[in-house]
């Protein structure tokens, strides 16, 4: 969902794992975690710590370290929680990628 306005409590936890920093000579894996949480408000509104939105998800970095400028692949997937809705449908599933881990 799209959030709006002039103020922002943003805080986010995340943890990363390498799990191999050359495998075979070609590939480089990590694994993260995360946790986010936050909200936004119009400047005079109150802020209500009930309001604060959260997700929760994890991730897959694979990059290959033997090519120059070679780009991370980013499999990453997040899952909102407190909501009345189905979580698992309201999940979402990201493919992108960096430039480092």
């Amino acid at each position: 969902d799209s959030f709006t306005g002039d103020k922002l409590l943003l805080v986010c936890l995340e943890d990363r794992v390498f799990l191999s920093d050359n495998l075979f000579g070609l590939v480089a894996l990590g694994f993260l975690a995360f946790f986010d949480s936050g909200f936004v408000w119009d400047e005079g509104q109150s802020m209500d710590l009930s309001d604060l939105q959260y997700d929760v998800g994890a991730g897959l970095r694979i990059a290959l370290p033997a090519v120059a400028g070679a780009s991370v692949l980013q499999f990453t997937w997040g899952l909102p929680l407190g909501s009345d809705e189905d979580p698992l449908g309201d999940s979402v599933f990201t493919v992108s990628t960096s430039t480092g881990f």
